[in-house]
C-alpha cells in the first residue's frame, strides 16, 4: 500500500512530477521524481491499481510511450511500454555489465502436473504484422560464436546473420558448445570445402607424431588446414560448431597386417574399423563421415594385430 502522501493523477511526461511531498520530510514520500530532483526517499515506488472489473484490453496498470494506448490495445500488464512513430520503440532495456541482462521476464507460478494446462511463459513476444523477434547487429559484431564464458541456453546472431544456440556437453556440466541453428545454408546441411589436411603423422610439424602402435590410438583434431609440412595455412576450415567431417583416413608405411578405426575424439573404445590390410600393403584409404567432439577432434585407433602404420587426414567438408 502506498503511502499517505502520494500523489495521485495522471503522470505527463516532460512536466516536474513528484510522488510524496517532494519539499518536505518524505516522511510518506517515495523514491520517484520525473523532471524535479528534490525527492532525496530512498523507499521504492508502489503502483497499487485495482481496476472495478479484470482488464482483459486497454492501457497497462502503468503505461510509458509516446501515446496513450487504444482501449482495446492487447496485453495490458504490470508495465507497458507503447510506441508510435515519434518513440518507434515500446520497451528497451541495456546493461554494461557483462554478468547482466538488458531485459529479464520471469513467471514465477508453478508448472502444473496435468500436461493439459499451460506451463508458465516467462516471456511472450507477439505482433500483428511484420517480424515477430529481430536479432540487430552492432557495429563491430563479431563473426561466429562469441569468446567467453558462456551458459546453455545463450541465442546468437552473429555479424554474418547466422543464428547460434549454446547447448550442453555431456559429461561436463560447466562447458557448453555452439550449435548452428541458421544461416546461408540449412540446419544440419553438409558443407563441402576445398580439400585440407587436417593430419599427417609423417611430419614433424604436428606436435604428436610417428607411427601408432598396435592397442593405442591418437587424438588428433581436423579444425585446421595444414600444407605438406604440417603448419597451419587455414585455421578454422572445420569452423566451431560442426558436428562431424567428411574425411579421407590413409594409411601408409605399414609394418605388418592390422586394421585402423576412427571415432568422435571424446570415445575411447570401439569394436569397428574403417581400413583393414594384409601383409605386404604399403598403402590404403578409405572416405568416411564421422562425428566430432566439442572440440572439433577425432580419435584413431591402431587395432590388435602385429602392424604399425602412418595415417593421414583429408578433409573434404563438415556438418554443422
Amino acid at each position: 500500500a502506498l503511502g499517505s502522501g502520494v500523489a495521485v493523477g495522471t503522470v505527463a511526461f516532460g512536466r516536474s512530477v513528484s510522488a510524496g511531498d517532494s519539499g518536505g520530510a518524505q516522511t510518506n514520500g517515495n523514491a520517484v521524481e520525473l523532471g524535479d530532483s528534490a525527492n532525496t526517499s530512498d523507499l521504492p515506488t508502489g503502483i497499487n491499481f485495482t481496476p472495478a472489473a479484470p482488464v482483459t484490453a486497454g492501457p497497462s496498470a502503468f503505461s510509458a510511450g509516446g501515446y496513450v494506448p487504444a482501449a482495446d490495445s492487447p496485453f495490458p500488464a504490470g508495465v507497458g511500454g507503447y510506441g508510435d512513430d515519434t518513440i518507434p520503440h515500446g520497451v528497451h532495456g541495456s546493461t554494461t555489465d557483462g554478468a547482466g541482462f538488458g531485459v529479464v521476464a520471469a513467471s514465477l507460478a508453478d508448472a502444473a502436473a496435468d500436461d493439459t494446462v499451460p506451463a508458465p511463459t516467462g516471456l511472450a513476444v507477439a505482433s500483428a504484422n511484420g517480424p515477430q523477434i529481430v536479432f540487430a547487429a552492432l557495429d563491430g559484431a563479431i563473426a561466429g560464436p562469441t569468446p567467453g564464458k558462456h551458459v546453455a541456453g545463450e541465442l546468437y546472431r552473429d555479424a554474418d546473420g547466422t543464428l547460434w544456440f549454446t547447448v550442453p556437453v555431456d559429461g561436463d556440466p560447466d562447458a557448453v558448445r555452439f550449435v548452428n541453428l541458421a544461416g546461408s545454408g540449412s540446419v544440419g546441411a553438409f558443407h563441402p570445402i576445398t580439400p585440407e589436411r587436417a593430419y599427417d603423422s609423417r611430419q614433424p610439424g604436428y606436435t604428436v607424431n610417428g607411427q601408432l602402435a598396435p592397442n593405442t590410438n591418437r587424438v588428433v583434431s581436423v579444425a585446421d588446414g595444414h600444407d605438406a609440412g604440417g603448419t597451419v595455412t587455414t585455421a578454422d576450415v572445420v569452423p566451431e560448431g560442426a558436428t562431424a567431417v567428411a574425411l579421407n583416413l590413409t594409411a601408409a608405411s605399414m609394418t605388418g597386417p592390422n586394421f585402423l578405426a576412427i571415432t568422435p575424439g571424446d570415445v575411447t573404445s570401439t569394436a569397428t574399423s574403417i581400413l583393414n590390410w594384409n601383409e605386404g600393403a604399403t598403402q590404403i584409404a578409405n572416405t568416411v563421415t564421422v562425428a566430432l567432439d566439442a572440440d572439433r577432434q577425432v580419435r584413431v585407433f591402431c587395432g590388435d594385430q602385429t602392424g604399425s602404420a602412418d595415417f593421414i587426414l583429408d578433409i573434404f567438408g563438415y556438418y554443422i
